[in-house]
């Protein structure tokens, strides 16, 4: 038979029990504490809102109040980053929370924070009375206002736990803050049909222009700036959100491909950091723009400049920044400098990290960028690109050492395939017209001096790059990733398929362009070797100019 004291312990939790145990838990506490601000938010907003007088100053109740607004969603959405960034550790903070529970006096907080409401509704009636009552205030009902922020701080924890929270996830508090109110920033940009932000690249752009140039124009109203005679107009379109949108994109991807490598929460700095820089990058693109067409050609100011600038601005400062993280202590761990995760399956030489794979391919792309910028006016501009790939090789030479091994036979025979099918599927022999008057125009000593540099880039510097980036970089990421659905053997599959295609797409024939990155990626699996694609990237490229050049072929090239 049970003791009364048995029958007690069996006896059903009544309300307030279950209550309290509901409290003593992390979920409910936070639940209790949201759904208490959320009540006294209401309550406010309802005596605060409410004029006391036949004359409130109500246009400055209504301006004070949207910025209040602004705040209670800026703090949403900072709590909502704060959380994510922070989801990885949340079992830590949880015993932190746990750990100071002990301490915690919830009730004489509540009753705290309960006393403090009364005190701000009061203030909320007060305020309101006349216009001088409201700005006599203001400020002390602001702080009013924060105290009882701190009361609620308070009754969810105890101020040691907030102290050490701050201590240990600062960084990622502040990155939230910075996230919160970007996202409230570009929110209110965007509805604005970006007109401010054209409107400060204007002012960005004709003060650099002051710093060079005497006769500028600039009409703030019509948003146009220049240099007499050449004149052009900020749009919305040239406002600069275009490369913060791409920017902000592509730092996103490379911050999850290199999430094991780069140091977090402080990484996530990288994604201002390239949007600030790739909006004063724009302005100082459309004041190039302007000097280059009043001064030089307004034909390559609006035509190649205009287009290709803001690639080469993006390049600049993605490649900057890439490097930067992988440079600076800051963002990157130190213990995880090393390459790339080793695939097997193809048994390609897996030292080196990311940069030292991409850095010609990335000199490659850069050079053309800028060499289009001057458009039509470019062909002597192919020499840069030989000049920065070959820099790229030199400045990384001791990891590209390592990867020269022996050719087989088979790749090259592969590689003249490759080139001949090239050579007879090309739709318009005819195409290259233009570049061939201009060859012949030229001294013959010029014209042997750029058909020798344009097929030095074209047989050696274009494959080494093109196949460090596709055969052995991006091949190497996808089949390396593992998915727990699929196999290597898929992933395998996967690499070889997305390879083959993006190098297809790089090319002007797209189509032909698979399929002699698909057969570049068949002999690479064949010998396990990346000296094997690259020496069969060259025999296709050796046969094609040979032929263009015996044959004045010019559409090949």
């Amino acid at each position: 038979m049970a003791t009364s004291f048995d029958a007690e312990i069996a006896r059903p939790m009544g309300f307030a029990s279950r209550f309290r145990a509901l409290l003593d838990t992390a979920g409910g506490r936070a639940g209790f504490v949201g759904a208490l601000a959320l009540i006294q938010a209401i309550l406010i907003s309802f005596f605060y809102d409410t004029p006391r007088t036949s004359t409130p100053p109500s246009y400055v109740i209504g301006l004070v109040w949207e910025f209040a607004f602004l705040l209670v969603q800026a703090a949403i959405l900072a709590i909502a980053a704060f959380a994510i960034l922070n989801w990885h550790q949340r079992h830590e903070l949880l015993r932190l929370w746990q750990a100071s529970r002990a301490e915690h006096r919830f009730g004489l907080c509540l009753l705290v924070n309960l006393v403090v409401l009364g005190l701000t509704v009061l203030a909320s009636l007060a305020i309101s009375a006349s216009m001088e009552t409201y700005l006599r205030w203001l400020w002390p009902y602001f702080g009013l206002l924060a105290v009882l922020g701190t009361t609620l701080l308070l009754t969810a924890a105890p101020w040691q736990f907030w102290r050490d929270l701050f201590a240990t996830t600062w960084m990622s508090l502040i990155l939230a803050v910075v996230s919160a109110v970007s996202v409230l920033a570009f929110s209110a940009l965007s509805a604005a049909g970006w007109e401010p932000l054209a409107g400060a690249t204007l002012h960005v752009s004709h003060a650099i222009l002051s710093l060079y140039e005497s006769n500028i124009y600039v009409d703030v109203a019509t948003k146009r700036l220049g240099v007499e005679p050449f004149m052009v107009e900020i749009s919305p379109g040239c406002s600069g959100y275009e490369g913060v949108g791409l920017v902000t994109a592509v730092l996103a991807l490379y911050l999850f491909v290199f999430r094991k490598e780069l140091a977090f929460p402080q990484a996530l700095f990288l994604i201002p950091i390239g949007i600030a820089a790739i909006w004063f990058f724009n302005a100082l693109r459309i004041s190039a723009l302007v000097s280059l067409g009043a001064h030089f050609s307004p034909t390559v100011a609006i035509g190649g400049f205009h287009s290709q600038a803001g690639w080469i601005a993006f390049l600049i400062v993605t490649v900057a920044i890439m490097v930067m993280a992988h440079r600076i202590p800051f963002f990157h761990r130190a213990q995880q400098r090393g390459g790339v995760t080793r695939v097997s399956q193809t048994g390609v030489s897996q030292d080196g990290d990311a940069l030292t794979w991409l850095a010609p391919f990335m000199a490659l792309m850069t050079a053309s960028i800028i060499a289009s910028a001057f458009a039509p006016n470019d062909q002597w501009l192919y020499g840069l690109r030989v000049v920065l790939v070959a820099a790229a090789l030199w400045t990384f030479r001791d990891f590209y050492k390592t990867l020269v091994e022996r050719v087989s036979p088979l790749a090259l025979v592969a590689g003249v395939a490759v080139g001949v099918a090239w050579i007879a599927t090309d739709p318009d022999p005819a195409a290259g017209a233009d570049l061939g008057a201009w060859i012949l125009a030229l001294p013959a000593w010029a014209a042997v001096l750029w058909l020798t540099l344009r097929a030095l880039g074209t047989i050696i510097f274009v494959p080494i790059a093109e196949e460090l980036a596709f055969r052995g970089f991006l091949h190497r990421v996808i089949a390396s990733y593992r998915v727990p659905q699929l196999s290597a053997t898929t992933m395998l599959v996967i690499a070889f398929a997305v390879t083959s295609i993006v190098f297809g797409l790089i090319h002007s024939r797209w189509i032909a362009g698979m399929a002699a990155g698909a057969i570049y990626a068949l002999v690479m699996y064949r010998s396990g070797r990346i000296s094997d694609p690259v020496a069969a990237h060259m025999a296709s490229n050796a046969v094609i100019i040979a032929w263009a050049i015996h044959q004045q072929q010019w559409s090949l090239i």
